[in-house]
């Protein structure tokens, strides 16, 4: 009788499977109008190491702290300075 039992929970169970969606959080994603330090932010609120980024229509990059590192290292000058936007303003690194 036992046996008949589990094979009847086994069956309901196959026949109405359990819903994964209310167990996810929500994705954090950056689009094509989101500015670095924002990226930044959200990777840094989260302890994330990379971010799904969306820049055109063109499929999905994905943006690591190894990346950010990487273009800091190449853009900072000598005294570790970064050029920042377009007016020319710099800042300290």
């Amino acid at each position: 009788m036992e046996v008949i039992h589990r094979l009847g929970r086994i069956g309901s169970a196959l026949r109405h499977p359990a819903r994964a969606q209310g167990f996810a959080p929500p994705a954090v994603t950056c689009d094509q109008d989101c500015r670095l330090d924002h990226a930044l932010d959200l990777m840094r609120e989260h302890d994330y190491s990379q971010l799904p980024n969306r820049p055109q229509d063109d499929g999905w990059l994905l943006v690591t702290r190894e990346q950010v590192s990487r273009w800091l290292e190449v853009e900072a000058d000598a005294d570790g300075h970064l050029l920042k936007g377009s007016t020319g303003s710099r800042t300290e690194g």
